[in-house]
């Protein structure tokens, strides 16, 4: 079965109004269950609205949403440059120690703007970096659960200053 981004967020739309509705229905436990441990893991990616937010503006995203909701997030969502600094970044780590689980997408583009090339990355060229960013991991989140998508939407690279990749790669 194929299904196309706009069902795919039609899907999602429905599916988050169940999760809005779902602490309602079976009261107060469900709510405040972790959401770190579950099988499954809801999240979001509560936008705060401008660019380069700092971490008290992202916190406050995250907060107000859950707020709106009536209950935690399992799951944040982070979108972080390839050189971006710290990785994690404060607010992940912030998402972490508050029981959530960060989700980050690891787009291949440097705060410059210009692209890692994935066949780079493929030849080791950048695992020095990566296994540095994994270590940091370990040290800031203690253990704690953490998701990474690379490169999350590989064919929209070519409208943002050049692929990283091709078709092939």
């Amino acid at each position: 079965m194929r299904v196309t981004r706009r069902d795919f967020l039609k899907y999602s739309a429905a599916a988050g109004a169940g999760a809005v509705a779902l602490p309602q229905l079976l009261g107060a436990e469900a709510a405040n269950a972790s959401p770190a441990n579950a099988d499954c893991i809801w999240g979001a990616f509560p936008d705060p609205g401008v660019s380069n937010p700092t971490t008290q503006q992202v916190e406050n995203a995250i907060t107000s949403f859950e707020s709106l909701i009536g209950r935690k997030l399992g799951m944040t969502r982070h979108y972080i440059r390839w050189d971006f600094a710290p990785i994690p970044s404060a607010p992940m780590v912030w998402s972490a120690n508050g029981g959530r689980v960060p989700f980050m997408d690891w787009r291949p583009q440097r705060m410059n703007g210009n692209f890692v090339k994935w066949a780079d990355i493929a030849a080791g060229t950048q695992d020095t970096y990566i296994q540095g960013v994994a270590d940091d991991f370990k040290a800031k989140l203690g253990g704690k659960k953490v998701f990474l998508t690379f490169n999350h939407e590989p064919e929209n690279d070519a409208a943002n200053n050049g692929p990283a990749s091709t078709a092939a790669e």
